[in-house]
């Protein structure tokens, strides 16, 4: 799995959770960006994405979460990307 890949599954995840259908998800979003992404959301997220892959991220991962690319990347690493 590439990172694009894994962000084609990661961006429905963050729309769902922060009900922004008509967002952009692109490799370089954070959090920052949307209003709504707050620490609750944020939490709410990654618990998705983990469950959306069957994967775990590691406290070390989500520390260096700089963008939704980040993710997308460690999340294609877990799957042998």
């Amino acid at each position: 799995m590439t990172a694009a890949e894994a962000l084609a599954t990661i961006a429905p995840v963050i729309r769902e959770v922060l009900d922004r259908p008509d967002l952009e998800i692109t490799p370089s979003l954070t959090a920052r960006d949307v209003p709504e992404w707050d620490s609750l959301a944020n939490i709410t997220i990654i618990i998705e994405v983990e469950r959306a892959f069957a994967i775990k991220f590691t406290s070390d991962e989500l520390a260096a979460f700089a963008d939704t690319g980040a993710m997308a990347a460690a999340a294609a690493a877990k799957q042998g990307g």
